[in-house]
This record gives C-alpha cells, sequence and structure tokens, in this order.
C-alpha cells in the first residue's frame, strides 16, 4: 500500500517537473516573438499561475473565450504590431490573434468580451497584489475590428448616431457589471478603477476621449455602481470627482488608502482587445504597459505561457 501510495507521488511530480519545463520553454519562445524592449519581464517563478482566472458572460460561447485567451498577439498597439509573425506561427502555430476572425457576442456586435485575474508580484515591492485585465471597445484605428463593427450601424462619425450611442451604453454597462461581479466574487473589499477604453481607445469618438467620457463612460460608470455598494471605488491616476485618486501605478500601492489593505485590493488594468497583458511594457506609455513592465501580467494572463488557463474549471461565466 505505501509503495502504491509513494509510485503515485512520484509519478506526479515527475508531471509536475515535466509541465514546468515545458512552461518555461513556452514563457521563452513567447519572449523571443516580441520586438527588442517590448517584451514582459520574468523575475519570479512561484506558484501565482495556478491562481489565475478568466470571467465572462455565460451567455458567450466558452470555446471562443479560451482561444480568445490564447491566440493572442504579443505586442498591438492602435494596429500596429511590433512582434515578430514567423516567430509567432513556429512556435503557437498562428500569426494573428483570433480576435481578427473570432464571431461577435451573442450580447454585443463585437467579439466576445472577457477579463482575466492575474495576482502578481511587483518588480522590487515584495507583495502580491491582484489585477484584473479588463478590455473597452477600441476606436484608436479604423482597421479596428470593433471601430468596423460599430461604422456599419451608419455612415455618419462614430458616436454621431444614436445607435452608435446606445450600443456602447450596452457595452459598457455588461463591462462595469462582469468587473464588479468579478471582484465579489474573488472577495475583495476595494476596487482601484482605471478608465478602461475611455483614453487612446477613444481617440475616433466624436468629439474624441473627452466627449466619450461625457457622453458613455461616467453616466454608465456612475449608474451601474450604485448595485455595488459594498465596494469601497478608487481610482489609479485619475482625478474623478467623489473618488480618491491613489496616483500612479506602481507608486499608488504604497498610497496609505490601501498599502496594509493589499489582500483585499483590486487594480483594474485597462487592456487590450489583440495583445497579450502589458501589451508593449516599456515602450507602452499606456497603463497596460506600465503594469506589463513592472509585473507578470504578461506571463500569468495568457494560456500561451499559463497551463491553468487552458482548463476550462478556471473559466468562470458571470450571469
Amino acid at each position: 500500500m505505501y509503495s502504491k501510495k509513494k509510485n503515485k507521488k512520484s509519478k506526479q511530480s515527475s508531471l509536475l517537473t515535466k509541465k514546468n519545463k515545458i512552461n518555461k520553454i513556452n514563457i521563452s519562445n513567447l519572449i523571443s516573438c516580441y520586438y527588442k524592449d517590448y517584451q514582459p519581464p520574468y523575475f519570479s517563478n512561484d506558484n501565482l499561475y495556478k491562481l489565475c482566472k478568466v470571467f465572462y458572460h455565460n451567455v458567450d460561447n466558452l470555446n471562443d473565450i479560451m482561444k480568445l485567451v490564447k491566440e493572442r498577439e504579443p505586442v498591438n498597439i492602435a494596429m500596429k504590431r511590433f512582434y515578430y509573425r514567423n516567430k509567432l506561427n513556429k512556435y503557437f502555430g498562428y500569426k494573428y490573434g483570433y480576435y481578427g476572425k473570432c464571431s461577435n457576442s451573442t450580447i454585443d456586435i463585437t467579439p466576445p468580451n472577457f477579463i482575466v485575474y492575474t495576482p502578481t508580484k511587483v518588480k522590487n515591492y515584495s507583495k502580491t497584489i491582484h489585477v484584473l485585465n479588463a478590455i473597452g471597445l477600441a476606436f484608436d484605428n479604423v482597421k479596428q475590428v470593433d471601430y468596423k463593427n460599430y461604422m456599419k450601424l451608419s455612415k455618419s462619425k462614430l458616436g454621431s448616431n444614436i445607435k452608435h450611442i446606445n450600443k456602447c451604453k450596452i457595452f459598457y454597462t455588461n463591462l462595469f457589471h462582469l468587473i464588479f461581479k468579478t471582484a465579489l466574487k474573488l472577495k475583495m473589499e476595494n476596487v482601484v478603477m482605471s478608465l478602461v477604453g475611455a483614453n487612446n481607445f477613444a481617440s475616433l469618438w466624436n468629439g474624441g476621449p473627452e466627449e466619450f467620457k461625457k457622453v458613455i463612460w461616467f453616466p454608465i460608470f456612475n449608474n451601474v455602481i450604485k448595485d455595488y455598494k459594498y465596494l469601497n471605488i478608487m481610482f489609479m491616476g485619475a482625478k474623478i470627482e467623489k473618488y480618491h485618486n491613489l496616483g500612479y501605478f506602481p507608486k499608488c500601492i504604497n498610497n496609505p488608502k490601501i498599502k496594509n489593505k493589499l489582500n483585499k485590493t483590486l487594480f483594474i488594468n485597462a487592456w487590450d482587445c489583440w495583445s497579450v497583458p502589458g501589451n508593449g511594457n516599456n515602450l507602452d506609455n499606456s497603463l497596460d504597459g506600465y503594469i506589463g513592465r513592472n509585473t507578470q501580467i504578461g506571463i500569468y494572463g495568457t494560456s500561451l505561457t499559463n497551463p491553468y488557463l487552458c482548463n476550462k474549471k478556471n473559466y468562470i461565466g458571470i450571469k
């Protein structure tokens, strides 16, 4: 009996060693696909991989969600791709992200939206922080799938038509509910928001990002947040009336408001619909780039390098 148990443990240990070896190879291969200085950092081989999860609208197709989590482009900044496509194809079997050919969501005119939870260490900081990577609509380039799909509603400028406005309101209503329901699922008390989709992504909206915030983002945010009174909402690097501004990442981690509450604090990263979390990292001046260059969201946040995100049990459908 003892021998059987010992053999079983030995086999499990051997499988784990093999799995870790494959994972390290995948990490090395993915990093080699980035153009110089765009790659994510890799500074800690810990057990945080297994804690990562994907949250999505339960009416959407899980197979599509899993493929969107896996087939991601190393870097895509406003449709400029700073990575070696042939290498990506050689190591992982594709050149361009699945977002470009995925069918639309059952609740929107763009591919299914989802968010990836990546607890991570931060460079030069001992504690673990909790990051939720959320994706807004991409209206920063006429070649974007989101821009094209929304422009099909009419030939007027994006955002000057009531159809555009109503569809955007539905999208962000669903996104905010997904973020806050996920925060509750993770048993978080503090949510440090960012302006997901309301800055660079809104550059082609009629009137630009400021008009987008005025017409879409803040009205929907203020309406949705009424349903989540038990969450303490703050912002990261944005001065918003009635909400505390913690400052920019990563310095905001040391803000007295949350410094001793990091285990119950969720940071919302403004992610990209195409890229690996962190996108262009050191050469990306968006929030995504700043979080990416200081953490390991790029390693944890895709199933290319996180084997636990290949497992359906780590995908959680939200009503």
